[in-house]
């Protein structure tokens, strides 16, 4: 019935489907705090930079976006060939920001493939949890990006 709805005649083409509306830029916008956030930071003068585990084209997205003016490196799991939460993305951020694991803090919203590998390294690390959805309280928590700011940044 779903497949249906979504005029899928058969379940061969459900594959595509879904990886249209995935790569589809008009699905793609930022959350109300990222840019207050990113100016703050940016401010600051704090070098910032991404690791993700994506495809080739997130930089073209994130350009779309008109955020990639904010960032010094981009790491994309696709580009480098391992992914979080394997320690080498991670690693490679590090080596392309010039700086050590102790020097950074880390955002992510996976407490599996962000922050447990991010502290493994000895990295600063903080859960962006914006639906609450995580209880652990081993690890700082926010829940968006101008908390972040905020605490760590006083602005």
């Amino acid at each position: 019935i779903l497949l249906e709805e979504l005029g899928i005649e058969s379940r061969e083409k459900i594959v595509d489907k879904l990886y249209e509306a995935f790569s589809n830029p008009e699905r793609y916008n930022l959350y109300s705090d990222v840019l207050p956030a990113l100016k703050v930071l940016k401010k600051k003068k704090k070098k910032m930079g991404i690791i993700s585990n994506w495809e080739d084209w997130l930089e073209n997205r994130l350009r779309d976006l008109d955020i990639t003016g904010y960032f010094d490196f981009i790491v994309v799991s696709a580009m480098v060939g391992t992914e979080k939460p394997d320690p080498r993305i991670f690693e490679i951020g590090l080596e392309m920001a010039g700086v050590k694991p102790s020097e950074t803090v880390y955002v992510g919203d996976n407490p599996d493939t962000d922050i447990h590998p991010a502290l493994e390294l000895g990295m600063k690390a903080v859960l962006l949890d914006r639906k609450g959805r995580f209880t652990n309280t081993l690890y700082h928590k926010v829940s968006d990006l101008n908390e972040f700011a905020g605490i760590f940044f006083h602005q």
